[in-house]
């Protein structure tokens, strides 16, 4: 028996601090999703790039062919520390569902180290 393939739908502004904004570039202004790196346990910031920590968490209980709920995870130190209560008002950041059978592309990234050198060489936004 494979291992299914799952699609993941994550609702980005429910991580804490995250927001929308207006930012200008070389030529017009763009929206932006902007997400602070201070004060988020569950970003780990390494050479290869910046990560978000999460858990997919089976439940029989959702709707339109979801299986699990993502919510952020911890590090076994945090989460040890926290009450029954902190660990249910965690927010759920998005669900999972098994992929039907056709595959998308995923585009390449850049690592952290590409990204400061470009950082380093414009002073301005890259659109």
């Amino acid at each position: 028996m494979s291992n299914p393939n799952y699609q993941i739908s994550v609702n980005m502004l429910k991580l804490r601090a995250a927001s929308v904004m207006k930012i200008k570039g070389k030529t017009n202004v763009v929206r932006c999703l902007v997400i602070p790196l201070e004060g988020i346990s569950t970003l780990v910031e390494k050479e290869t790039g910046i990560f978000l920590n999460m858990g997919g968490f089976g439940n029989d209980n959702l709707n339109f062919g979801h299986t699990h709920i993502v919510k952020a995870s911890f590090l076994k130190a945090e989460n040890d520390a926290m009450t029954e209560d902190q660990r249910r008002a965690i927010p759920i950041l998005g669900n999972m569902k098994p992929m039907e059978a056709k595959q998308t592309e995923v585009p390449e990234t850049n690592t952290v180290a590409e990204v400061e050198k470009m950082d380093d060489e414009k002073d301005d936004l890259p659109f």
